[in-house]
């Protein structure tokens, strides 16, 4: 009595799953395909598995090759690709697609499953304030810097990057933006600012001055406001006055 072989085959795909699970556009991710034999014995000869992906031209995404599958074990592969556009995509999943296995079922070598394509993230690294403290600054004296760095969109910032403070065109800090940092949140940052001589002054913060975050909108990065450093007033022995010129008044102290 001669033995049907193909009752002993029927090879089905049984999980179709993407890597990251939620994939984004322009992002490089993998359809896995997971594929069983539903027969009770081992297949010792080699099968094509083919993916279609609708909207891509001939909608052919790509294909793997099973050099046979033991019993018991199922055969997986991952098949990378790049969407430009985000949406749904209908994944179809076609094992054994040259019928080089001949199996008791060949009506269910097909899968499929729809996929959602999310848009890339969004960013907008902005610095909304930036200020001085105390109020009046006086000449040789320290004094602090506080600007906020915050995110203007939708999309939560993963990472940490560095925003920094110069003084006209010269470096004077910076500071670690923590990640995590979501639409309308703010990170305080402050930079103590050894005494100026007194004059006028530019204060310029910058953030992601790296360029570690992708952003809709790379140019509104900066702050910038002016510095007013006040002369350092003068102690007058007698209390007649507040302040005097060290350079003609007799009464001032013999320190200046």
């Amino acid at each position: 009595v001669l033995r049907d072989a193909s009752r002993d085959y029927d090879l089905k795909v049984i999980n179709i799953l993407t890597e990251p699970a939620q994939p984004k556009q322009g992002e490089s991710f993998n359809v896995v395909l997971e594929i069983d034999n539903l027969k009770p014995t081992s297949i010792n000869k080699g099968f094509n598995n083919k993916l279609k992906l609708s909207g891509l031209n001939g909608n052919f995404a790509g294909e793997c090759y099973a050099h046979g599958l033991s019993d018991g074990k199922t055969f997986s592969c991952s098949i990378p690709f790049t969407l430009s556009g985000f949406g749904s995509y209908s994944v179809e999943a076609v094992t054994d697609y040259g019928d080089n296995i001949a199996e008791v079922d060949e009506g269910n070598n097909i899968e499929y499953r729809a996929i959602k394509v999310d848009p890339p993230p969004r960013y907008d690294v902005v610095v909304s304030s930036l200020w001085f403290e105390p109020v009046k600054i006086i000449a040789e004296q320290q004094f602090n810097v506080k600007f906020i760095v915050a995110n203007f969109e939708e999309s939560v910032i993963p990472g940490s990057f560095i925003a920094r403070l110069y003084k006209g065109g010269d470096y004077l800090g910076e500071c670690i933006i923590p990640g995590g940092l979501t639409k309308g949140k703010g990170h305080t940052c402050m930079v103590a600012v050894s005494g100026l001589p007194a004059g006028g002054y530019s204060l310029k913060a910058v953030a992601d001055v790296n360029k570690e975050i992708n952003e809709v909108d790379e140019g509104n990065n900066e702050k910038i406001i002016g510095l007013q450093v006040a002369v350092k007033p003068c102690e007058v022995p007698d209390g007649s006055s507040a302040s005097c010129d060290c350079n003609y008044h007799s009464d001032c102290p013999s320190a200046f």
